[in-house]
């Protein structure tokens, strides 16, 4: 029984000392500039939060409005001079963002693997190892992740014919605390009026800040539940 005691003692300190290594929240400012197949131009500034225990996404925006842009599960939200609106839902949960993958320290496969996906190829590329993933309830395309180094470098995902859809790739990355961030992200979506390109760049990450700017973190329990509690949103 002792020794079972001591065995059961190491492992919860061992767990214990895993939790306090790795970060719960991440904030970072950022620009993203868009340029679609028209070659019309727009930007965004602000200031993203996310909060890894309540798995919720905030962009407070100061450029070209101010607004709050918050995401939970699968569901997008609008906070604007006080009014709360719900925008879209999505497929993807927010636990597929790269704010959640990097304190998951998941950035390796994009989360693939947590998804169903299946590991179906892996080659070097001179310095870059390339795997091919796919999903086996899907008869849908693959998705294609670059490595480099021991990090992520881009990601695109095909069609079923092998053509591109999504690419996106993952540059300048800076060490924060433990973390490997990509400072710059580059995103190109192929449509069939031409392709549509975003560019990300991230700057002054911080890493479980609780001071600072900590009531944007509670913006959907302070804010938007209550609304949603009253009916008049949904």
């Amino acid at each position: 029984m002792k020794h079972l005691f001591y065995y059961l003692l190491f492992v919860l300190l061992a767990q214990i000392t895993l939790a306090q290594n790795f970060g719960t929240r991440i904030e970072a400012k950022y620009s993203i500039k868009e340029i679609s197949p028209d070659k019309k131009q727009s930007l965004i500034v602000g200031k993203v939060f996310y909060d890894l225990n309540k798995e919720t996404l905030i962009h407070n925006q100061s450029f070209p409005r101010e607004q709050i842009l918050v995401f939970k599960d699968t569901a997008a939200y609008i906070v604007l001079n006080d009014s709360v609106m719900r925008t879209s839902s999505s497929a993807m949960t927010v636990g597929f963002s790269i704010y959640h993958l990097l304190l998951k320290n998941e950035m390796d496969d994009f989360g693939l693997s947590k998804m169903g996906f299946k590991l179906m190829d892996v080659e070097e590329v001179g310095e870059q190892v390339v795997s091919k993933w796919k999903h086996p309830s899907s008869e849908e395309g693959y998705v294609a992740i670059t490595q480099s180094q021991g990090l992520l470098e881009g990601i695109i995902f095909y069609k079923k014919k092998g053509e591109p859809l999504v690419k996106q790739y993952f540059k300048e990355h800076q060490k924060v605390g433990r973390y490997m961030f990509p400072m710059k992200i580059y995103e190109i979506i192929h449509t069939p009026a031409g392709d549509n390109k975003k560019i990300t760049t991230h700057s002054e990450i911080k890493i479980d800040d609780f001071e600072d700017e900590a009531a944007v973190y509670t913006v959907f329990d302070d804010v938007i539940l209550p609304v949603i509690r009253t009916g008049q949103i949904h």
